[in-house]
């Protein structure tokens, strides 16, 4: 019985601390717009237990999905956050890998509150011809 007790106390208290966890999804929509040189993605919240005025946001983006995931890359920040929805547009000028068509680029939302960042799924685009 003693055990019994013990497993249920450390199965709840796993529950309380995974209950207690601030976080915010966040949907990476699919780009548009498209050229070689450009893109434009937009972002929503589909829920959110964070205050978020005041939040940073934009996309992050890179040929490598690695480096995407990392939460690195090159950012396009945006400047049109309602609160549940925001867009960024992709500038691929920085090198001139980018200038190619056809190149494939990962990209993915996020949105930074103070010290917490919190990312949307990676998704890809192929860049356009001129």
């Amino acid at each position: 019985m003693k055990k019994f007790i013990t497993i249920l106390c450390f199965m709840c208290s796993g529950l309380l601390f995974t209950a207690c966890e601030d976080d915010v999804e966040i949907e990476t929509g699919e780009a548009t717009n498209i050229t070689m040189r450009s893109a434009n993605v937009s972002c929503r919240i589909v829920s959110s237990e964070v205050n978020l005025s005041g939040a940073d946001c934009g996309v992050l983006y890179s040929k490598s999905k690695g480096t995407v995931e990392d939460g690195a890359g090159a950012e396009a920040k945006s400047d049109d956050f309602d609160g549940k929805t925001f867009s960024a547009a992709l500038i691929f000028t920085t090198t001139t890998d980018y200038e190619k068509p056809g190149t494939k680029i990962y990209y993915r939302g996020y949105v930074q509150v103070g010290n917490d960042t919190y990312y949307g799924n990676v998704r890809s685009l192929y860049t356009g011809s001129n």
